[in-house]
């Protein structure tokens, strides 16, 4: 008798001891992050790299940072996808690949539904509206009652990084909102969108607050509004959009992370409570908003939610506007 409970002891031990094994044992090796679209010395460059030493710390295991650069993200993609579901990749991905680019491409290589597994938000972009220093207007009302007062002698423009692009987008829904023409002026990229908007050449603009904080502290450019959900220390007199009177366009620059399809659901959730109390340390915190950035690391079924309905406002909005596609 004694002999039989001695081995049902020693069986429920070595079957704990195998429950248990797996998770005491990942990660096992370095930890490959790709980061999709990310360029060295952009925004998720910087903050993959900020946060990886304390990663690793708490892991056990370095973070070893691919920077998958161009061709609208989709070689990154690929190269998330076809990884080893061992829950040793992650893949650093945005809006652009997750939410835009299966309404915008005609034939998509991959499904981010069925080829990638949520694993956590992390930080929305905080973008603002910006115009000149010699516009006469010193809010977003102001802004349309100028834009209104223009119809007769000739539209607002904009500055966009090209059409179909989300301030684009934006353009399009303030002109079916505001009920005036507005027209969109591309240009390659948000640098000569910022020269745009110093000499006057285009009223007004949509981008990150990075790109224009260093002319708005020296009076040269204007904030009318920010995108964040609350106010922004670092520009404590521009009011959020709710405030400005203009919600309801809830696109918004985001990036998140996920894992190669079928990665094991343990190794999910492992990652995503690492970067949640990576991303809510108040230091780092501090960082993120230094970097106009807004920290919303979630878990992995609150970024699954959020991916969908990011994804199918997105569609509407593309099917409403007449995005072209690629």
């Amino acid at each position: 008798m004694q002999t039989s409970i001695i081995r049902l002891a020693a069986c429920l031990a070595l079957s704990l001891m195998r429950t248990v094994a797996p998770a005491q044992g990942y990660p096992s090796k370095p930890l490959r992050v790709i980061l999709v679209e990310g360029a060295p010395g952009a925004v998720t460059d910087i903050v993959t790299r900020a946060a990886a030493p304390d990663l690793a710390a708490r892991l056990g295991q370095p973070l070893i940072i691919e920077n998958r650069a161009g061709g609208n993200g989709l070689p990154g993609m690929e190269a998330c996808i076809k990884s080893a579901p061992d829950g040793h990749t992650l893949c650093m991905i945005s809006i652009t690949t997750m939410s835009f680019h299966p309404h915008t491409f005609t034939k998509l290589h991959y499904d981010p539904e069925r080829d990638t597994k949520p694993v956590t938000q992390m930080y929305f972009l905080t973008e603002g509206i910006y115009v000149p220093a010699s516009l006469p207007v010193n809010s977003m009302k102001e802004l349309q009652a100028l834009a209104m007062s223009r119809e007769k002698t000739g539209a607002l423009n904009f500055g966009i990084p090209g059409v179909g692009s989300n301030p684009d987008i934006y353009r399009q829904w303030l002109v079916q909102r505001w009920g005036v023409n507005i027209v969109g002026v591309p240009y390659k990229g948000f640098a000569p969108i910022v020269t745009a908007v110093l000499t006057g050449e285009v009223d007004f603009a949509k981008m990150g607050l990075g790109n224009a904080i260093n002319h708005i502290r020296s009076g040269k450019i204007k904030i009318l509004a920010v995108t964040s959900a609350t106010r922004v220390k670092l520009v404590p007199d521009a009011p959020t959009m709710e405030e400005a009177g203009v919600a309801g366009f809830n696109i918004k620059g985001w990036w998140g992370v996920v894992m190669p399809a079928g990665s094991p659901d343990s190794a999910v959730q492992r990652i995503s409570s690492e970067f949640i109390r990576q991303f809510r340390e108040p230091k780092f915190a501090d960082f993120l908003e230094n970097n106009y950035l807004e920290s919303v690391a979630s878990t992995p079924e609150q970024f699954a939610a959020f991916l969908k309905t990011d994804r199918e406002y997105i569609g509407q909005l593309v099917r409403q506007y007449n995005v072209p596609k690629q």
